[in-house]
């Protein structure tokens, strides 16, 4: 495995020939990294950021993997487009993800057969998010509020809006939802509504 330590900023394209490790960005006082229209890149390996996560730029911002996706502090979408993509791995935001710029910033996720997960709120009713798209995974989980212009989940066995134990989750948009799984949850009093 690689560790980095402290702040980093890519401002190029990267390839992380991992071989099927994993690359990790960690530190005590959780750096840092951020990312202005490039594409991150590996080949099998895993990666996790522990720190903060930022994408910038006017226009695509694409981290690619082999295996899992990690963020475990706060995401900001700056870049217009930000697709987060694993063949088969899974994919886990902990922590909230917000944009700069009232529904423009889009979110695109797609793990193949792996889980995504969004463990806390996805866009705030202050600055909703452009378009969220999940093209694949086997399981969905929204485990916070979300705000976006439109939202478009597939999944194959789940999707499912809940807290981790059970509690409500609402999902609020400008425009259309849509969600596609064998099994689709909503918990509680989970609310779906358009706003303008």
């Amino acid at each position: 495995s690689q560790t980095g330590r402290g702040a980093l900023a890519l401002n190029a394209d990267v390839t992380l020939n991992t071989s099927g490790k994993s690359f990790t960005v960690a530190t005590s006082t959780a750096a840092p990294v951020t990312v202005s229209t490039v594409a991150i890149t590996t080949n099998n390996g895993a990666v996790s950021f522990d720190g903060t996560f930022t994408t910038a730029g006017t226009a695509t911002s694409v981290i690619s993997t082999g295996g899992a996706q990690t963020y475990t502090g706060a995401v900001t979408l700056g870049a217009d487009a930000n697709g987060f993509t694993s063949a088969n791995g899974n994919i886990l935001f902990s922590s909230a993800i917000d944009g700069t710029t009232e529904n423009v910033k889009q979110l695109t996720v797609a793990a193949g057969t792996g889980t995504v997960t969004f463990d806390s709120t996805v866009g705030s009713s202050g600055t909703y998010l452009g378009a969220i798209s999940i093209s694949s995974a086997d399981t969905v989980y929204f485990r916070g509020d979300v705000y976006a212009s439109s939202v478009n989940a597939t999944a194959t066995t789940a999707v499912t809006h809940a807290t981790s134990s059970g509690g409500a989750v609402s999902v609020t948009t400008t425009g259309a939802q849509s969600y596609t799984a064998k099994k689709i949850t909503i918990s509680g009093a989970h609310t779906v509504k358009t706003t303008s």
